[in-house]
């Protein structure tokens, strides 16, 4: 059950930022269903009331449908409104091609879209952290501060650590899930995205995951694709062939590998 609770709130969030979002009229709070913007929503309400909070999520062919779902049901939960509006990156070609600055232009087309309209009433919050502000490979972290988005969890210090920590005792059944990212990030930078083979990298993780498999699929042309597993997997060389390619091979893919790197954070695929 998830915890509406002030206390919870100020043991997290220092007392001028809680003063400062007791004095917003109304915020719009950038929600994807992950963890940093749930914990965002849980705690907006939790200061200002259901009637005072809005969550906006982009519907969008670069994200999981699954996170899209379990936030809708959130915001039911919670009995907070919630504005699903298509993704404005979706009829961009620099994303829609994967360039290499497809995360700041995709950031920058949905901030300012929900700038226009938010109204002049309601301050716009976001879930970045403090971790992120410190991550290079964030290219969104600079449209961010030019736009003036409110980071609640950033401004309060609060790293990725403190961020889960505070999510588990909210409630939040995915409070210790691993961070989903763009699905374009599963794709060679330069090469058109497609909506359908989106999809089934998607969904190949999902029955990866389901089946007790942490890990990121990499895709390249004609059915081939990598699994990247977390770096300290120290037995990579004896995982279960038959088990992974009984799972994978229903999707369709021709050829399947697995990277003795493992899985890094912000890594250019190839």
């Amino acid at each position: 059950m998830i915890k509406v609770a002030e206390n919870l709130v100020s043991a997290y969030f220092p007392p001028d930022i809680i003063s400062k979002i007791s004095r917003c009229k109304s915020v719009a709070v950038s929600f994807s269903g992950g963890v940093d913007s749930s914990v965002v929503l849980i705690s907006m309400i939790s200061i200002l009331g259901a009637s005072k909070v809005r969550a906006y999520t982009f519907r969008s062919s670069l994200h999981l449908k699954q996170e899209l779902e379990r936030g809708m049901e959130l915001c039911s939960d919670l009995g907070v409104r919630q504005i699903v509006i298509p993704g404005p990156e979706q009829e961009d070609i620099r994303v829609m091609e994967n360039h290499l600055d497809r995360c700041a232009v995709c950031k920058r087309l949905r901030l300012e879209h929900l700038i226009g309209v938010c109204g002049d009433d309601s301050v716009l919050v976001d879930g970045t952290n403090y971790d992120d502000l410190k991550d290079p490979t964030r290219l969104g972290n600079r449209v961010i501060s030019e736009l003036g988005i409110f980071s609640p969890l950033a401004e309060a210090k609060m790293t990725k650590a403190m961020v889960r920590e505070m999510a588990k005792k909210q409630g939040l059944p995915w409070w210790n899930e691993s961070a989903t990212a763009c699905l374009a990030t599963r794709f060679p930078r330069g090469e058109r995205l497609d909506s359908f083979e989106m999809d089934r990298v998607a969904w190949a993780e999902i029955a990866l995951k389901d089946n007790g498999f942490d890990v990121r699929l990499r895709a390249l042309k004609g059915g081939v694709i990598c699994m990247e597993f977390p770096p300290q997997k120290e037995e990579i060389l004896t995982l279960p062939s038959g088990a992974l390619l009984e799972i994978l091979k229903p999707f369709g893919f021709h050829r399947i590998m697995v990277d003795l790197e493992g899985y890094k954070v912000g890594r250019i695929w190839p």
